[in-house]
């Protein structure tokens, strides 16, 4: 376990997916779950299969540097697309490229799953960027070889990223509509089809969990999770902002992270080179070299707008998707800015960056890992073929590659609302009394460890006397009970 363990991110869910492949020696196509009460595959674990077939000592012990070496291979997948594309390489527009390329503020965003640990995230923003550039080629001269690329890249999306798998499928989709072609949504059909035909058993359990996530995230968890912490993006611009600002004095850095956090704002300081390329295209005549640039640009934001809304909010951060089409905004804006433009606006994006990682910085050698003794100490007390549960599911995502773990399931059918809440306390990040209970009985489990900030006295009680439990272990609020 590494000391720069991140609270919260799922690096330890994949590390589970990985120890699958490498410990367990499970073959690719075969159904892999995070966890023992989990019911379908949700994941898409190609991408661990590939880390645990040639990365694994790298993912557990140096997880940065498989992020930076896929950082690499997109810088030269850029390049490779700026060269066939242009046919020719201009030096200084080759440097201010690759300098732009690399400092969109949004990329250095500390929650983003990318730079947290080992995550499909960086690889499927990978994918999802090469599957532009080929569509780009397409456009321009359509031809059966280029769609058979444009539906194999998007097969590997889909076995690899659920981000890459979504903005192909609502690129393909926006696109089918807007030019009236019904071509382009068959590219991520038949890449479902390919999936189905080579991995039917995987397919159909994977079909299953994604439906059922969807559904429960649109049914129940984005009002108490994703809604209960931000009930809407545009709403803030009307109360929500100024509510949050009163409580300053109390929690100066959650209000500043709540503001700072705004999907809406994110694009606007996230991707700020876009606003300038749209700002000065109302004064200039768009160069039909890059028509197709616009017209994918112009449907990646439609997609923000669209995933932006209340009911559409489950579908992940909107922002997201526009780290997609930084490589159009790169080329249009480097080719159409003026000089004197770019040079300043680039110098003052690069002070933004430096000064965001060196807070950052200063914030993490400041805090330390507090945590990191903590999970030393459970560790301890708990064994690889042990039955785990805790009411802690932040705590859980961490102790699924050392236990059997039972928690949570989000790829299950959940009858009603009443069904699903009864586990979670009204809260996704607690597991309820009754969830406790229910895991116990269904599934036997030896070992609980509690979060006894996350009860009261009088839960903590009444879980004593629905459960004979022996404690065996406290680290602060951490308590480990043996359950009989």
């Amino acid at each position: 376990m590494k000391n720069d363990f991140i609270f919260g991110s799922d690096h330890y869910v994949h590390i589970k997916y990985i120890d699958s492949f490498k410990l367990e020696e499970k073959k690719f196509g075969k159904i892999v779950l995070s966890h023992y009460n989990q019911k379908n595959a949700v994941y898409p674990v190609f991408f661990h299969w590939i880390i645990a077939l040639f990365f694994y000592d790298t993912a557990k012990e140096s997880p940065k540097k498989i992020n930076r070496f896929i950082s690499l291979i997109s810088y030269v997948s850029f390049n490779l697309f700026y060269i066939i594309y242009f046919k020719e390489i201009d030096f200084l527009f080759f440097i201010k490229s690759n300098i732009l390329f690399g400092i969109f503020p949004f990329s250095y965003a500390f929650w983003n799953a990318k730079n947290r640990g080992i995550s499909p995230r960086g690889v499927g923003l990978l994918i999802g960027q090469i599957f532009t550039y080929v569509l780009l080629f397409y456009l321009l001269n359509p031809s059966f070889y280029l769609f058979s690329i444009l539906v194999l890249i998007a097969f590997l999306a889909l076995i690899t990223s659920q981000f890459a798998n979504q903005y192909i499928i609502f690129l393909s989709l926006i696109l089918s509509i807007e030019r009236g072609d019904m071509q382009f949504i068959f590219i991520p059909l038949l890449s479902v089809l390919c999936f189905y035909l080579m991995f039917p058993k995987l397919a159909i359990s994977f079909y299953k969990g994604q439906l059922f996530h969807k559904l429960n995230y649109a049914r129940f968890l984005a009002p108490i999770f994703i809604l209960k912490s931000r009930p809407g993006i545009y709403r803030d611009f009307f109360f929500d902002f100024w509510k949050k600002i009163k409580n300053f004095r109390k929690d100066k850095i959650g209000t500043i992270n709540y503001i700072y956090t705004n999907p809406l704002l994110e694009i606007v300081y996230g991707f700020p080179f876009l606003w300038i390329l749209v700002w000065n295209s109302f004064n200039k005549p768009i160069n039909p070299l890059y028509i197709h640039f616009w017209e994918l640009i112009l449907i990646t934001i439609s997609i923000f707008f669209l995933t932006s809304f209340k009911k559409t909010r489950f579908l992940g951060e909107p922002q997201r998707y526009i780290e997609f089409i930084i490589p159009l905004i790169v080329v249009q804006y480097v080719s159409t800015i003026e000089n004197s433009v770019f040079w300043w606006s680039t110098g003052i994006v690069l002070f933004f960056v430096c000064t965001q990682q060196l807070l950052l910085y200063i914030l993490i050698n400041k805090k330390g890992n507090v945590s990191y003794p903590k999970y030393k100490h459970i560790l301890s007390h708990i064994r690889k073929e042990d039955i785990v549960m805790s009411n802690d599911t932040n705590l859980s995502k961490f102790l699924m590659p050392h236990c059997s773990l039972v928690t949570i399931d989000l790829t299950r059918y959940y009858k009603n609302k009443k069904d699903f809440l009864n586990l979670t306390l009204n809260n996704y990040l607690i597991t309820s009394l009754e969830g406790l209970i229910h895991f116990r009985k269904k599934y036997k489990t030896s070992i609980l460890i509690l979060n006894m900030d996350l009860y009261s006295v009088e839960e903590h009680d009444f879980l004593h006397k629905k459960m004979n439990l022996q404690e065996i272990a406290k680290y602060n609020e951490i308590i480990i009970y043996y359950v009989y």
